[in-house]
């Protein structure tokens, strides 16, 4: 996990300094500026309202289409597919406003977290796939529709 991480961050910076020759050599259009914008935009509300506000949290209804685009949304963000992020950040905010570390079975009155977005998710904390909640006990309603299942086993290496 700490490999992909360190791919994930790495990587866009060592991506940006071979772009910016290549935009002095007039070799990225404006199309490709575009295109640029327009996916982050399109993966960062996959994520943040679709996924997080959506899927985890159940803010908002939402029709069947915008539902299954919101999903596709998402998975394209490479944050791991829906099954496992949504029970993820379900346990999260299970343990967010507790004294505990968040994703441990605690013990007796450990100190205060000093914020609770440090370790906010286990695909950035680098633990180990075996220490993730399981998504049947966190996210039933994901596990019980089936266009997300569809969606879920689309996306690369799910197990889950």
């Amino acid at each position: 996990m700490k490999v992909t991480i360190g791919i994930f961050v790495v990587g866009p910076t060592l991506a940006l300094l071979g772009v910016i020759p290549m935009i002095y050599w007039g070799l990225v259009s404006w199309v490709d500026i575009g295109l640029l914008f327009g996916l982050l935009a399109i993966t960062g509300l996959g994520i943040t309202v679709g996924y997080h506000r959506y899927f985890t949290h159940g803010s908002f209804k939402a029709p069947c289409p915008v539902k299954i685009a919101l999903a596709i949304m998402g998975s394209y963000a490479l944050e791991g597919s829906i099954n496992q992020w949504v029970a993820d950040h379900r346990k999260h905010h299970k343990f967010s406003d507790d004294r505990r570390p968040a994703f441990t079975s605690g013990g007796s009155e450990p100190p205060a977290r000093p914020s609770a977005r440090v370790s906010s998710s286990p695909t950035w904390d680098g633990s180990s796939p075996k220490s993730r909640p399981p998504w049947t006990r966190y996210a039933p309603d994901i596990r019980d529709d089936k266009d997300l299942q569809r969606i879920n086993n689309a996306f690369p290496s799910s197990s889950s």
